[in-house]
């Protein structure tokens, strides 16, 4: 009976490892160089940047017969309908290998072993900064199993650093400089000198007239210049300056220089900074070679007049260039008053207050008139002035304004 036992065991464990050597058909995996992470993969990249994402698959096997019955247990990888490829991407064509094992004999034995491989390549598009989900899934006859990955390609953060938007009083002939500088927000794309989260910088300009309306000027304003500068800035960025010199006729206005400021993809919300300039009337800086004397001719003046209406001027014949120097007084408007008769109290005429008066002349051209608090810029002759019985005259002038002296 001991006998009979064990060969009854003998064979029991002969058929056991019979069966542990015969094959069996497998499920697919994933398997190197595929990403193996039990969650979702998640690739980081960048506008312009490639993903490029290896899949392989792995599945064992069956010999039947015939041969072609076997392609039931070749694992097929494919990407799945929903959600789909981002737009733009692609996934290679199948690479497929088939491993067949042979004994001493050189003879096939019955377990061929499967693999399919698939690259994944995507380079994004300024429009497709986001996140993106794709499901990888490989199936056979033995079953199937997904992977889930997803993309996300990161969006420019442009931002403008230390803006001053202190504002700025000037005059006519005084220089203006104002510098902006932008930069990637994010310091690891910033690093990156990717040309995709650079960034553009534009201007607009406004005007405000006396009465507070606001006129857009769009990107041109008379005598400014705007320039992009060339190469990075410190914070591999952009940088940008405008220059203006005021001219006669821009005064007594204020002016808003406004930068834009988006990514080269134009994808994010613009930044605006914005600055004021207000241009003082009655006081320029002298420049391109102006002395009192051709101040003088310009305003319609003469050179003693001028030079009272600077009292703090020491050396008229010794100011530098860029020196202030007032072109006339403020004037208040008083109730009652009209343009004659600030004119005739001035000795002065209405074309000559109103072309050192632009912002005056804007109203009145358009139907306005002056007011109560209104400031005019006014120089009132010192020579050629004679009085007699109560009353003054500009001699030498055709009879530009008369005044009663005021006992």
């Amino acid at each position: 009976m001991v006998g009979i036992g064990s060969a009854r065991v003998l064979l029991y464990v002969a058929c056991c490892l019979s069966l542990a050597r015969t094959p069996h058909a497998s499920p697919p995996v994933f398997v190197a160089p595929t990403p193996q992470l039990a969650d979702a993969q998640n690739f980081t990249g960048y506008i312009g940047a490639l993903f490029e994402v290896p899949m392989k698959v792995f599945a064992r096997g069956v010999n039947l017969d015939p041969v072609e019955n076997q392609a039931q247990y070749r694992p097929v990888l494919a990407p799945e309908e929903d959600p789909g490829l981002p737009n733009l991407a692609q996934v290679s064509d199948a690479v497929q290998t088939t491993t067949e094992y042979k004994n001493a004999a050189n003879q096939t034995i019955d377990f061929p072993d499967f693999t399919e491989s698939r690259t994944f390549t995507w380079t994004p598009h300024c429009e497709q900064a986001d996140t993106y989900k794709v499901r990888f899934t490989v199936t056979n006859a033995q079953g199937s199993v997904t992977k889930p990955v997803q993309f996300t390609v990161l969006s420019p953060s442009p931002e403008i650093v230390a803006f001053d938007s202190t504002p700025i009083v000037t005059n006519v002939g005084c220089a203006v400089s104002i510098s902006i500088d932008s930069r990637e927000a994010d310091l690891t794309l910033r690093a990156l000198g990717n040309p995709n989260y650079s960034q553009n910088i534009s201007v607009s300009y406004s005007r405000t007239e006396r009465r507070g309306q606001v006129v857009q000027l769009g990107n041109r304003l008379e005598g400014a210049t705007f320039q992009v500068l060339p190469g990075a800035n410190a914070w591999d960025g952009v940088s940008a300056r405008f220059d203006w010199v005021p001219a006669r006729g821009q005064e007594a206005f204020s002016y808003t220089v406004c930068f834009h400021v988006k990514d080269t993809c134009g994808i994010t919300a613009e930044l605006v900074a914005c600055r004021n300039i207000s241009v003082e009337k009655c006081r320029i800086c002298l420049h391109g070679g102006q002395t009192l004397q051709t101040v003088a001719a310009e305003y319609g003046t003469d050179y003693l007049s001028l030079y009272t209406a600077n009292v703090n001027v020491l050396n008229p014949d010794g100011l530098a260039q860029g020196e202030l120097v007032n072109t006339g007084v403020l004037y208040r408007v008083q109730g009652g008053d009209s343009m004659y008769s600030i004119a005739t109290t001035f000795f002065s005429s209405a074309p000559q207050i109103l072309s050192v008066n632009p912002d005056l002349k804007l109203i009145l051209d358009t139907g306005g008139d002056i007011y109560p608090g209104d400031r005019l810029c006014m120089l009132p002759p010192v020579c050629n002035v004679k009085c007699q019985a109560g009353t003054c005259v500009q001699q030498g002038e055709p009879r530009l304004g008369i005044a009663e002296m005021v006992n």
